[in-house]
């Protein structure tokens, strides 16, 4: 998959959205239905509780979804800093109409496919918003991000968004939702839409960003995997 997306300093934004979401104009034939389908399929695959078109001027974002009381940790002995985590996904659009940057091509094995894209930022963090402890280890500074830097966000749990976003695991580990049912993640797509998916380190030094690609079936080529990375 081969994927163009617009600079950090293009979008202007404190932090850069870090999963592109690309549906097929097959699935959505305008761009209204396109952002309606993306948050209800990231509603059904990773059980966000999703309050879709009303607008947050303190995260400068269009649509938020949440899910909270995931992984609960208790090592801490001040108990006050034991926490559960969140999975938080802010939704940008509005912004990509505007500037006429919200329809994309995108090319798999040597062909050119176009789809409508929304953007968001996930990111995955303790539920104690004022008290966030860095070297906690699930969200913290510790396995293959021992050597994180001093932003903690960017660096740990943006990463951790995008792979609970895309896999449904954190470090490579399963998450059971609160209602006792374990997240798939966008790759559970493939069991219905053709899908390609996957991360990639834009030029820029912007942190690791997913990008997922939802195709109709009729889209698919014979002989063409139903899903790939």
């Amino acid at each position: 998959m081969v994927v163009t997306l617009p600079t950090a300093a293009a979008f202007g934004l404190p932090r850069y959205p870090n999963v592109w979401f690309h549906v097929s104009k097959s699935l959505a034939p305008t761009y209204e239905q396109a952002v309606r389908f993306v948050i209800a399929q990231v509603a059904e695959c990773l059980g966000v509780r999703s309050d879709a078109g009303h607008a947050h001027d303190v995260f400068h974002c269009d649509a938020r979804a949440l899910i909270r009381n995931l992984q609960p940790y208790r090592g801490y002995t001040n108990h006050r800093m034991n926490h559960s985590h969140a999975l938080d996904i802010r939704y940008y659009y509005r912004w990509l109409k505007a500037n006429e940057l919200e329809e994309a091509r995108l090319e798999f094995h040597g062909k050119v496919r176009s789809f409508y894209r929304v953007a968001a930022q996930v990111r995955y963090e303790s539920s104690l918003i004022h008290h966030s402890p860095d070297d906690c280890p699930i969200c913290g500074r510790s396995g293959d991000f021992a050597d994180a830097g001093e932003d903690v966000g960017s660096e740990v749990r943006d990463p951790l968004g995008v792979e609970l976003c895309l896999h449904g695991t954190i470090r490579g580990r399963p998450v059971t939702h609160p209602s006792g049912q374990r997240i798939y993640g966008m790759r559970s797509l493939a069991m219905e839409y053709g899908l390609y998916f996957g991360t990639i380190k834009p030029a820029d030094g912007t942190s690791m960003v997913g990008c997922v690609a939802i195709l109709g079936n009729e889209d698919l080529e014979d002989g063409e995997e139903h899903i790939a990375s």
